[in-house]
């Protein structure tokens, strides 16, 4: 857009900055006057339609473009985002397969250590064992030896031929070696060798039992020498009775088992007394019912049962057997309730045992203890 000068020639025109304006020849012939403002004309330029479809199509070309390449920037971010995540996937399950590995590892170490450490403490516990059982052995056999001597010179001064009086230290021998495996006359047997072997040697220095003649020889006496005698004899006898196994009573009832061993061992119902008999009579007047044996008619048939008059001191020894079996329950609950309090079974030995069941063998104890100790299992 221009303008040009209209008017007289000597009008004088200024502009903004103080300096006259000249007048301008004609615009081109596309130029076209639209409006007139004072002594100026303005002229415009119409804009050419073509110019303006050109530039249109420029833009929808450069926003097409635009478009594309923002498409193409979301997929090239789409797929590294993809990638990114599949990176930190394959990350995260390396590191979870390297911590399963790791624990795994240190678990089957610890394991191992473990193991190791059980066994190296079974191996101390097993040579422990085997060390006590050597040093017992080795105690035995040097008491055997040392008191067999004495025994041997004994029953030579008895006058005990040498072709047979080996064999009094042999069964004194055997008698205590019996009786330590059995729990049962440990003091008689242990009682009897010391016996055996004070009277040979106050014998052998003239000072018990034995005669001195003129030469200075000794001789035993009379009553040593049936004392001696009868030595092989009583221990037969006691070997008899803590070798013999259980007999049942006269009146058919088995004897009372003492401990839950003896219980799971012999009767399983935990009663008192086992009766052999089918039927026995309560009380006077009663009536036993027993089933009837015919395969056609299987009814109950009550039978009167004429009571039996208990033989003299029957029931005052089953009362004492009763207590006997309520004190031994009474001495088992008690062993367990010491375990339990102790807070294990190895924790009580067999002298608490000894000490709590007062009055009984030593394998009546260890017995008793062995039952506790399955007591105290179960409750555990």
């Amino acid at each position: 857009m221009t303008t040009a000068q209209a008017g007289p020639q000597d009008l004088v025109l200024y502009g903004p900055d103080g300096q006259a304006l000249t007048a301008t020849a004609a615009p081109a012939e596309d130029w076209k006057p639209v409006r007139t403002s004072g002594n100026a004309v303005v002229w415009e330029r119409p804009r050419q339609t073509a110019t303006l479809e050109r530039v249109d199509e420029e833009s929808e070309l450069a926003r097409e473009e635009a478009a594309a390449t923002l498409a193409d920037a979301q997929l090239q971010a789409d797929r590294i985002l993809n990638a990114a995540q599949a990176d930190a996937d394959k990350v995260a399950a390396e590191a979870a397969s390297l911590r399963t590995r790791t624990l795994a590892s240190a678990d089957h170490e610890a394991r191992t250590i473990r193991e190791a450490a059980a066994a190296d403490h079974d191996r101390a516990e097993e040579t422990g064992k085997r060390l006590d059982v050597w040093m017992a052995r080795a105690v035995i056999a040097g008491a055997v030896g040392l008191t067999a001597t004495g025994e041997y010179a004994l029953a030579r001064l008895a006058h005990f031929p040498a072709q047979v009086a080996w064999l009094l230290p042999f069964v004194i021998d055997v008698y205590v070696i019996q009786a330590f495996r059995r729990h049962r006359d440990i003091v008689q047997a242990i009682g009897l060798t010391i016996a055996a072997n004070v009277i040979y040697h106050l014998a052998a220095a003239g000072m018990f039992g034995v005669t001195t003649n003129a030469k200075g020889e000794h001789h035993a006496t009379w009553w040593l020498i049936a004392m001696v005698a009868s030595i092989a004899s009583v221990i037969l006898w006691r070997m008899h009775v803590i070798t013999a196994p259980v007999a049942a009573s006269r009146s058919g009832k088995l004897a009372v088992p003492e401990t839950v061993s003896d219980v799971r061992n012999g009767s399983t119902d935990g009663s008192t007394a086992i009766t052999a008999k089918p039927v026995s009579a309560v009380t006077a007047n009663s009536t036993a019912t027993v089933p009837a044996s015919s395969t056609a008619n299987r009814a109950a048939v009550s039978v009167p049962v004429t009571p039996r008059t208990a033989r003299r001191g029957t029931a005052t020894k089953a009362k004492k057997r009763t207590a006997k079996t309520t004190d031994s329950r009474a001495q088992v609950a008690e062993l367990a309730a010491l375990m339990a309090s102790r807070g294990s079974a190895d924790a009580v030995t067999l002298a608490d045992a000894k000490d709590v069941c007062h009055g009984v063998s030593e394998r009546t104890a260890a017995r008793r203890l062995d039952a506790a100790r399955t007591t105290y299992t179960k409750e555990s």
